[in-house]
């Protein structure tokens, strides 16, 4: 967030996640033949992931991503 709010305050260039630059119809796409993959992954210490409330704030990401597939990709 603080880079796209470099980037879109006067910054001029910056690598931005597409589903966040995309908000923000004033941004244009430079390179758009270059795509960068980045991978998110939720860590959770062993010793929480019984933890009711940790597994519910875990599904309820893997959720929530799985149903925005498609902001994530180029």
């Amino acid at each position: 967030m603080g880079l796209t709010a470099a980037v879109r305050s006067g910054t001029r260039i910056g690598i931005l996640h597409a589903f966040m630059a995309s908000s923000y119809p004033e941004l244009d796409l430079v390179l758009p033949e270059l795509t960068l993959r980045r991978s998110y992954w939720t860590v959770v210490h062993e010793e929480l992931r019984g933890i009711r409330r940790i597994s519910v704030v875990a599904d309820f990401l893997t959720e929530i991503v799985a149903r925005g597939r498609t902001l994530f990709s180029p």
